[in-house]
């Protein structure tokens, strides 16, 4: 059995020592089974999701809300989560519940998270070699060296403009391994998709800021190829 992992008023991440941890899967609360859970990863970030409060499962059976802290009767509790590194792909949402009608959050990958025995555990599951994408290898000290060095040789293409702007603003891994010269890079070639995945990234729903932007313009194919041949 897990148990919900939840925050205090003062940012420090708690255990509690009776409720169990539930996940969320579409809309419904689910009790996460062993093969969804693993360590939490090294280079993942726990996080609280600001505006709500973290749902348990108690003794009984019974779905409860946790709305104060345990530890600090008449303080609120709040939601851990996870942000899963590259290489990892969630199983479970956090089980929470906002704490007003209305409350939007930042557009990230929460995870659910819980605790047993010593260890901290995600609802993840290992899907690509997690080596090649472990934070130590990015936002290196000479990342933006790099990047002046390669802008410096391709100073009209302007899909190197954009992957320097995702590399610095956004800390895009995919981005930053075309000017480190390695592995997996991403070369953005339109401005729109043809998907409509509600809560994407780089496109704005409703109150809710996208963190990122996507390209201004359509490029040429001479753009994309002089890029897609250098990094081959």
């Amino acid at each position: 059995m897990y148990y919900v992992m939840y925050s205090n008023e003062n940012g420090e991440w708690m255990e509690h020592p009776d409720l169990a941890m539930l996940g969320r899967s579409g809309n419904s609360w689910v009790i996460p089974e062993q093969s969804e859970m693993i360590p939490l990863p090294s280079g993942s970030s726990l996080v609280n999701i600001p505006g709500y409060f973290p749902v348990g499962l108690e003794n009984d059976n019974q779905a409860m809300c946790l709305n104060s802290d345990p530890g600090c009767p008449g303080k609120r509790a709040g939601v851990v989560a996870a942000l899963l590194p590259q290489g990892f792909t969630r199983t479970l949402l956090p089980a929470c519940i906002p704490r007003a009608q209305g409350g939007g959050i930042p557009l990230l990958g929460y995870t659910a998270v819980g605790f047993r025995g010593d260890k901290v555990y995600a609802a993840a599951v290992q899907s690509d070699r997690h080596h090649s994408w472990h934070p130590r290898y990015y936002n290196t000290e000479q990342l933006s060296q790099r990047i002046h060095r390669m802008l410096r040789r391709f100073p009209h293409n302007r899909i190197l403009r954009q992957l320097a702007k995702c590399s610095l603003q956004y800390g895009c891994f995919t981005a930053q391994n075309m000017f480190y010269q390695r592995w997996e890079a991403g070369i953005p070639s339109t401005p729109a998709c043809n998907a409509n995945c509600l809560g994407c990234i780089s496109e704005q729903h409703g109150e809710a800021d996208s963190p990122q932007h996507r390209l201004g313009f359509v490029p040429t194919v001479d753009e994309i190829v002089e890029l897609g041949v250098n990094h081959l």
